[in-house]
């Protein structure tokens, strides 16, 4: 199981295992407690399209990649798209969802060690009930209500609101635009333009709303590289669902870093960015600043230097990784960035007291 665990965490997802017969929800992973509920919701769907070895479930918030590997058992990986992540990670995803196939396959071999079936994905679009959504019997696609939704998303994403942005998003599958072309088999070359040019609009619309120019741009032709270097979209509607999720990372976290008092832009963007090696010019390049302002806000909001803080927050992020996981002391150093394993061990006993292994024996009496 540690190899799913593993592999999971280098596609940014929680993986879990569904027994079929029960159904019962073992989590691999650790999980939030609403990511809970959200899966719990879907289990029903899970259980009724069991007899499929890859599947593929889309909802607004995220998607499910469901993988049957005995007669009872699927082993999922679930996409959380409200996730707080850093837009790396967000990058990341979209790229990962072009890729449901070869991830299914891998999954399946990393479970069974065997070679993986070569079969198709199913995919199930989700309404906000968690009941699949039905086709529809028209034959030709509703554009004006595929328009509608879309100016929906745009408005939900320059004016960062979550709750609007998922109403629209959970809109995609119902406007009879998408089953439609589906119906026609539409060719990968025509799904490429189509999210090519969404990608366009939605770059057009942080830009008109005051993201810079410059950078909007660099964003689209990342996006549009790793969309053209794609071979599938199984799950073609969640890969426009997770690029409205990463537009919606970005003017969220332009706001923070541009908007909000120095001080706290600088923790936002040391919390954001705690698994890399920060410096203070990688700072100051993030929030829009002068290096030498840096320090003296942040010590008069927070009593401490910027360098004391990394620390602090990095050894807090590897308490819960030692908690959590049986992860090796020198993967923990390394997934927070810290040159060598000795001089992890060396700053958490400074600010603890005690060793990473002893703390991970004893965390309840610590």
């Amino acid at each position: 199981m540690r190899e799913i665990e593993n592999f999971s965490r280098m596609v940014n997802a929680k993986s879990f295992l569904i027994n079929t017969e029960g159904p019962l929800f073992t989590p691999i992973n650790q999980f939030m407690e609403d990511q809970v509920i959200q899966i719990r919701k879907i289990l029903p769907n899970l259980v009724n399209y069991s007899q499929e070895v890859y599947q593929s479930l889309n909802f607004s918030s995220g998607n499910i990649l469901a993988v049957k590997v005995t007669s009872n058992t699927l082993v999922c990986l679930f996409f959380d798209y409200q996730q707080d992540q850093t837009t790396k990670n967000q990058f990341d995803l979209i790229n990962t969802l072009t890729k449901l196939t070869s991830i299914s396959q891998i999954v399946y071999k990393l479970y069974t060690a065997q070679e993986a079936p070569q079969a198709d994905i199913f995919v199930h679009n989700l309404a906000k009930d968690y009941v699949t959504s039905l086709d529809s019997d028209l034959k030709s696609p509703d554009c004006a209500s595929y328009y509608a939704v879309e100016t929906d998303i745009i408005k939900a994403i320059v004016y960062s609101n979550q709750e609007n942005l998922i109403a629209a998003l959970d809109q995609l599958p119902h406007t009879n635009f998408f089953n439609v072309l589906g119906a026609q088999k539409v060719s990968l070359r025509e799904k490429k333009d189509f999210i090519v040019s969404y990608i366009a609009v939605l770059t057009r619309a942080i830009y008109q709303w005051g993201y810079p120019i410059g950078q909007a741009f660099k964003i689209q032709a990342d996006l549009v590289d790793k969309i053209e270097h794609a071979t599938q979209f199984p799950a073609y509607i969640n890969t426009l669902r997770s690029i409205a999720w990463y537009f919606y990372r970005l003017i969220a976290a332009y706001r923070v870093h541009n908007f909000l008092p120095l001080s706290t832009r600088i923790k936002s963007y040391i919390n954001e960015h705690i698994s890399e090696t920060i410096t203070l010019d990688d700072i100051a390049v993030g929030v829009h600043a002068s290096k030498k302002a840096l320090n003296p806000a942040f010590k008069a909001e927070f009593g401490m230097t910027i360098t004391q803080f990394i620390r602090q927050n990095k050894v807090s992020r590897a308490k819960e990784i030692l908690v959590a996981s049986d992860v090796t002391i020198p993967e923990v150093a390394a997934q927070l960035a810290f040159s060598t394993p000795s001089y992890f061990i060396k700053t958490f006993k400074n600010l603890t007291g005690m060793t990473p292994n002893f703390y991970r024996n004893n965390y309840l009496e610590a």
